[in-house]
């Protein structure tokens, strides 16, 4: 036999063995699977005493039934639908709440109930009243809602308060009567439309806060070269005359 012969049958004799091993193994492994059908099939009574004898179940548990029926009749859904805010975000939630218990407490109206029948010529009775605050609480004089961009953001942080009270939110019909509500009580407290121009920032300013970005330890960065981004993109805005 020649070399070539020989090494074509020893390339076959080793696959054959492989394909041996494999399905010795696939076999083995069936035969695995079989028993587990088997043996359950098998323990069918064993499985009915069980349920007929639930001691066995009460032995494999850390508690009792009771344990986990409580924890059901206990559980706060809402406490996992609500919203997560930020710290900032939840000031100013507290702080449109403490005004809406306020009017409610003025009025002699309950706070929640009011809220769950909300309806428009309610809100616009609260922001009047909001408009119209000029003492806080102890006598301290307020400055009050001089601009529409300020009462836009009241209106949109009491929506936000609103769903985190009642786990509904306010849209349709109601969020486009409210646009003319404020509309109209902008223009019956004369506010301005508006706001103050933000302050000039010089070259001199510029510099500093490019100084300021690039050495300071209490301003951190996920990447180093963010910090590098962000010293560019302020000189592009500094060419343009555009305020960072």
């Amino acid at each position: 036999m020649g070399r070539h012969e020989h090494d074509e049958v020893s390339s076959c004799s080793d696959r054959i063995d492989e394909s041996k091993s494999e399905s010795e193994d696939d076999a083995g492994y069936k035969t695995d699977a079989t028993d587990l059908v088997e043996t359950g099939r098998g323990s069918k009574a064993n499985n009915d005493r069980k349920a007929a004898d639930p001691a066995w179940l009460l032995k494999a548990n850390d508690h009792p039934p009771e344990y986990y029926l409580r924890q059901l009749a206990d559980f706060n859904e809402s406490e996992f639908i609500k919203q997560d805010y930020r710290d900032g975000s939840t000031l100013l939630l507290n702080r449109i709440e403490d005004l809406w218990f306020q009017y409610c407490e003025y009025v002699r109206k309950d706070p929640k109930i009011t809220n769950r029948n909300i309806s428009i010529g309610i809100l616009h009775n609260f922001f009047d009243w909001l408009l119209s605050q000029r003492r806080g609480k102890g006598g301290k004089r307020r400055y009050g809602i001089k601009y529409t961009s300020s009462l836009s953001i009241y209106w949109k942080v009491y929506r936000l308060m609103y769903g985190r009270a009642t786990g509904e939110k306010i849209g349709g019909q109601m969020t486009y009567s409210m646009h003319k509500v404020l509309r109209m009580l902008a223009k019956k407290h004369k506010l301005k439309e508006v706001g103050r121009d933000k302050p000039c920032m010089y070259v001199e300013d510029l510099k500093e806060v490019l100084r300021t970005n690039l050495t300071t330890t209490k301003k951190k960065f996920g990447l180093g070269r963010l910090r590098i981004q962000l010293k560019f993109f302020m000189q592009l805005a500094g060419f343009t005359v555009s305020r960072p």
